[in-house]
C-alpha cells in the first residue's frame, strides 16, 4: 500500500503526519477496547471531555482531527453549528489534503452505519457511532453521555470562546473529567 491511499480495513502506518501539526492526542486504549458496543454496555466511564481551543480555523482543525482519529480507526462523529456549516465541513472533508481520502457520509445516509465518519448539524439525528463526537457547534450536546469520548473545538473568536467557556463550566458541574489543550502552545 502506498502512502497516503487509505482502504476500509486499514490505513498505512507511516501516515502520522498529523504529529507535527501540534496535535497531541492520546487515545484512550481501554475505551477503544468496548468503542462498538453499544450504550447500555457503558456503565462506568464518563465521556471524556477534550478542549481544543484558540483554533484559527475550526474547519481545517477539525479535518486534521478526523484524519489523525480514522488513521487510528477510530468512528467519529461531527456536529457542526448550522446547516451552512455542514456544508462547508463536508467541502473541505473533499479537498483539504490532495492525498488523504476521508470516508464520510451526513447522517441519515444508509451508508451511514458502515463509514467511519459521519457528519450532522442536529442534535437529534441518529448516528450509528458512539465513540468519538467533535463538537464544532456553540452548543451543547443533548447526548455527550453517549460517547466514549468529545471534542470541544474552540475558535478565537470571543463569542465561541465565551461559548466555550459556558460549556466547560456546565461539564465540569456535572463531573465529566475534562482536559484543556490551546493551540499553538508547547
Amino acid at each position: 500500500m502506498s502512502r497516503g491511499i487509505f482502504i476500509f480495513g486499514g490505513v498505512d502506518s507511516n501516515i502520522d503526519a498529523s504529529a507535527k501539526n501540534g496535535f497531541r492526542i492520546n487515545w484512550n486504549h481501554a475505551a477503544r477496547a468496548a468503542r462498538h458496543s453499544p450504550l447500555q454496555n457503558r456503565t462506568t466511564a464518563m465521556t471524556r471531555i477534550d478542549f481544543h481551543t484558540n483554533v484559527p480555523d475550526k474547519i481545517a482543525y477539525a479535518c486534521r482531527l478526523v484524519r489523525k482519529a480514522w488513521a487510528a480507526n477510530h468512528r467519529v462523529v461531527l456536529m457542526a453549528e448550522d446547516e451552512a456549516q455542514l456544508a462547508a465541513l463536508n467541502a473541505a472533508m473533499w479537498t483539504f489534503s490532495a492525498t488523504d481520502f476521508l470516508p464520510h457520509v451526513l447522517a441519515g445516509d444508509p451508508l451511514a452505519p458502515h463509514t467511519p465518519i459521519v457528519l450532522t448539524d442536529n442534535d437529534e439525528a441518529e448516528l450509528p457511532h458512539t465513540e468519538l463526537l467533535v463538537n464544532l457547534s456553540r452548543r451543547s450536546s443533548a447526548r455527550v453521555a453517549e460517547f466514549e469520548r468529545m471534542i470541544e473545538v474552540i475558535s478565537s473568536d470571543e463569542d465561541d470562546a465565551a461559548a466555550g467557556r459556558k460549556r466547560y463550566v456546565a461539564y465540569k458541574q456535572q463531573d465529566y473529567p475534562l482536559t484543556h489543550f490551546v493551540t499553538g502552545k508547547s
